[in-house]
Formats: C-alpha cells, sequence, structure tokens
C-alpha cells in the first residue's frame, strides 16, 4: 500500500488510524528483520514513514493482540509460507522485541553508592 502512496495522502492514510495500527506495523518490522527476512534498510522504512505520518515509532509496553501479522521480504514482497501471508506471532515474539525497562534504584542508595566508591 505505502508503495505508490510513501506519504500516506491517499490510500497509506489508513495509517493514521490509530497508534494500534502503528504498533502492528513496528512489530512486524521489527520481527521480519529479527527473523532475517527483512533488511535494516526496510524496517527503517517502515520508521521514516510511521514517523511522517505522526505515529509513534517505538512499541509500547503493552502487549500487541495480533496474533499473526504479514511479515514482508523486502518492501512491498510479502513472506507467503503455506500458501498464506499470515504467521503466527506468539506473545513470546512480541514480548521479546520491546525494550527491557530498568528498574529504578532509589536516590538514597545511588547516592551511597557514589559515595562509597
Amino acid at each position: 500500500m505505502l508503495t505508490f502512496d510513501p506519504f500516506g495522502r491517499g490510500p497509506g492514510a489508513v495509517l493514521r488510524y490509530g497508534q494500534g495500527t502503528a504498533q502492528g506495523l513496528l512489530l512486524a518490522a521489527r520481527l521480519a528483520e529479527r527473523l532475517g527476512l527483512l533488511d535494516a534498510a526496510g524496517a527503517a522504512a517502515h520508521l521514516r514513514l510511521l514517523a511522517a505520518a505522526g505515529l509513534p515509532t517505538e512499541l509500547g509496553r503493552k502487549a500487541v493482540a495480533a496474533r499473526e501479522l504479514v511479515l514482508l521480504r523486502a518492501l512491498g514482497n510479502p513472506r507467503v509460507a503455506g500458501g498464506s501471508m499470515l504467521t503466527a506471532v506468539s506473545p513470546d515474539d512480541a514480548d521479546a522485541l520491546r525494550p527491557v525497562e530498568q528498574p529504578a534504584v532509589p536516590v538514597a542508595r545511588a547516592v551511597r553508592a557514589a559515595v562509597v566508591a
């Protein structure tokens, strides 16, 4: 869809329907890159398109509800397996792609550690 509408002014305007769509696109791009299907340039293109549409370019902490995604081998070239363009996605796949949050260190303990060091 965005191959011929890179700025989302025609059919690509569907991306403006919400953050859920952006999260699904990000998850699909990152998962395809992680699996070696999509190169880094293709994954970066997803980020540029989402940014141009004013949508989030980072995965949120909430779980993406997608159980199946269309993963790309290249822009405009979906992976097809068993006659289907849909690839099963487990919750573990989605969670593995999220940023790991570091636990907050209480200020008093951080100050003591700095003084002792």
